[in-house]
């Protein structure tokens, strides 16, 4: 392991222990999402500048162009079951009306936004790119 390396992947696990001593301090600020995506972001070149040290043939264009996808899918998938507990919280606390089902339908769709648009790409590409 190279220093660079070391180097990135000290700041980026002294991000993530910051971040998440932040949330645990003070779970409602609004900065926090900030913060996450910051350590997001470093782990994620953390995680490329080890994959060009460990593996010399590897090609680092997928994880640099696919990781970046890979992590806003990801994302949208934890926001839509997030928004999903949440209406079902709401429901329990506050009884079933219209106001209260928002959150809950509005994960649903961004689940299923996320699964149809996994579904669509298995179907184009049927496991071949014909580019």
């Amino acid at each position: 392991m190279t220093v660079a390396a070391l180097i990135t992947g000290l700041v980026a696990l002294t991000l993530v222990a910051g971040t998440c001593w932040r949330i645990a301090r003070e779970p409602r600020r609004t900065g926090h999402g900030m913060a996450i995506v910051v350590s997001l972001v470093a782990v994620w070149v953390f995680l490329v500048i080890l994959m060009a040290r460990i593996s010399v043939g590897s090609n680092l264009i997928d994880m640099v162009i696919l990781g970046p996808i890979l992590l806003v899918i990801l994302t949208a998938m934890a926001a839509g079951v997030s928004l999903v507990f949440n209406g079902l919280v709401i429901i329990r606390r506050e009884g079933l009306r219209i106001a209260t089902l928002v959150p809950a339908v509005f994960g649903c769709f961004l689940l299923t936004t996320v699964v149809a648009a996994f579904v669509a790409a298995l179907i184009v590409f049927n496991g071949k790119a014909t580019w």
